[in-house]
């Protein structure tokens, strides 16, 4: 009979959480405990990563950030304009690099990635650092307007027309409004 009872509660205890909109609240909680860290969707270590992409700071210096933050051990492979012909190739035909295009990483755990912004979300779930479950959609403003303000800046500086009007426009246009 106790065995029975205990069913009971259980299924009790579960409609109640149902029922009562904490569902997520409480399989979320759940998560943090069988992973050890905080976060939506904690993804296990991630081991020691292999980073590829140009030697420059672009679209993987926020991938860097987090994992000297975090201090996860990782090695580069670095491209410049004579290897990056038969790396793009080698890394393409491997499915590395996804969509023909750096950064991309692996790590010793077997995972393979492409994609700035995934690369960094992984690691953010992987180490704990990635934003409440309920403010995730205001990290995911700040992380995508930080790439489009990148890619504006990038614009400018490798125009080879770039000049003090354009920097002007700029700096009283483009900035005020990504800066606020």
């Amino acid at each position: 009979a106790s065995a029975l009872q205990a069913v009971f509660v259980a299924i009790a205890a579960i409609a109640t959480v149902y029922y009562t909109g904490k569902g997520p609240l409480v399989l979320r909680k759940v998560t943090e405990v069988v992973h050890g860290k905080p976060g939506c969707a904690p993804v296990p270590d991630v081991g020691n990563v292999t980073l590829h992409y140009f030697a420059a700071r672009g679209r993987a210096e926020v991938i860097r950030l987090i994992m000297s933050e975090a201090g996860i051990s990782y090695t580069e492979v670095s491209v410049n304009k004579e290897t990056w012909p038969k790396q793009k190739a080698n890394g393409t035909a491997s499915g590395l690099y996804t969509f023909g295009q750096v950064p991309a990483m692996e790590t010793t755990t077997g995972v393979r990635l492409a994609q700035s912004q995934a690369i960094a979300h992984y690691l953010g779930r992987s180490t704990g650092m990635e934003c409440d479950c309920d403010d995730l959609h205001f990290c995911e403003v700040l992380a995508l307007g930080a790439e489009d303000l990148r890619t504006k800046l990038g614009k400018m500086l490798y125009n080879p027309d770039f000049s003090l009007a354009d920097r002007e426009d700029y700096l009283l246009n483009v900035m005020p409004v990504w800066t606020l």
